[in-house]
């Protein structure tokens, strides 16, 4: 673990005490002091950081990649239930198991945001599997070739709004219903460069 010298006084932080830097969301990590002896004198916060999102079902897409599985990692040692989406089977296989191996709670759907039966499919396994969508990281993505734009391919346009624009489109229209009904819920919408 690594230390950060600095005390925590009325939200900002002060040279004089080290606060430990685990593996834990920042307002954990700057609440967990440690004394003269180097033993965390303020635990509280870890804890409830760990329960966080107890019982919770959030449906990550895109969760086979590198932010998406990080994503649901913290989301499975935070408690919750987590519906992995990705259109790579064998990658999505492999890291939803290694979450389970760990004793997460997860389930994977193989799908293509951007094809509008694929989302309602990925939308009702969380229904049906969890009871409920409380939470959703539409993170699901693809990357395109560089090139000048009166050069650039219109096929690879297509692609990537299919997935980046009407991917995120589409998970908003058939996730938000739940939450509208149920007058709750939670999403983040991703975009990366």
């Amino acid at each position: 673990a690594q230390h950060v010298e600095a005390h925590r006084t009325r939200g900002t932080l002060v040279p004089g005490r080290q606060y430990h830097a685990g593996p834990f969301p920042l307002a954990a990590r700057r609440a967990t002091t440690e004394s003269a002896d180097g033993r965390a004198a303020d635990t509280r916060l870890q804890e409830s950081a760990m329960s966080r999102h107890a019982d919770r079902s959030i449906i990550v897409t895109g969760a086979a990649g590198a932010i998406g599985f990080a994503t649901c990692e913290i989301l499975v040692r935070e408690g919750a239930k987590v519906l992995m989406v990705d259109i790579n089977a064998a990658r999505l296989t492999e890291r939803s198991d290694a979450l389970r191996a760990k004793g997460g709670r997860v389930e994977k759907c193989v799908a293509d945001c951007g094809e509008e039966a694929d989302v309602r499919r990925y939308e009702q396994a969380a229904v049906t599997g969890f009871g409920r969508i409380d939470g959703f990281f539409n993170n699901a993505g693809v990357e395109g070739k560089l090139a000048p734009t009166h050069e650039y391919d219109v096929a690879e346009f297509d692609r990537l709004t299919r997935v980046n624009m009407r991917g995120v489109f589409l998970g908003l229209r058939y996730v938000l219903p739940d939450m509208v009904r149920r007058g709750s819920g939670s999403v983040v919408n991703m975009a990366s460069i």
